[in-house]
């Protein structure tokens, strides 16, 4: 029998950057779909970049080798949408949480931390799958207010699974 989305139970150690996964087993996550980020300088410890609730936010995983997570073997897909929010300059959408940027050599998502009093803010990099020092680059870069992530679907014939999606709305004012 063929079973679909293939996937296993691993340790979040052991799981790929950008992998997308469902937590199983840390407090407070059960359930959640994550991507995996890896930690510059700190190959023990990862990041879960927790997807839901519009805006993607980080938490960083002292021990993965204990949170066991059900790890998806597709890759996912960001699809940007190049009709939503977007902006060739800096002004509102730069500074949301959950906008993607393109800059010259990198694909960025701000993401700000999942738990704590202060909101601290991060950089996710979409390619190389690390969460990175909050990057301020506002000279020559494109920011993006509208994406969903995906999954393949079983067959090529099916619309690909969403996972989640971000569509940035300005603030009301009033």
């Amino acid at each position: 029998m063929n079973i679909y989305p293939a996937c296993s139970i691993k340790t979040l150690l052991e799981c790929k950057p950008n992998q997308l996964v469902r937590v199983i087993g840390h407090n407070g996550f059960a359930g959640m779909f994550c991507l995996v980020a890896h930690m510059i300088d700190k190959s023990d410890q990862r990041a879960l970049i927790v997807l839901g609730d519009g805006q993607p936010a980080f938490h960083v995983v002292e021990n993965p080798e204990s949170c066991p997570v059900l790890a998806f073997d597709e890759k996912p897909t960001l699809a940007l949408d190049p009709i939503g929010s977007f902006e060739a300059r800096a002004q509102h959408i730069y500074n949301a949480i959950g906008c993607v940027s393109r800059h010259k050599k990198r694909w960025l998502m701000r993401v700000q931390s999942y738990h704590g009093y202060r909101h601290q803010q991060a950089s996710f990099d979409l390619e190389s799958g690390r969460l990175i020092e909050h990057t301020e680059e506002l000279q020559n870069v494109a920011f993006f207010g509208k994406w969903r992530i995906t999954m393949p679907a079983a067959d090529k014939l099916s619309p690909p699974i969403e996972v989640t999606s971000f569509e940035w709305k300005e603030p009301q004012t009033g």
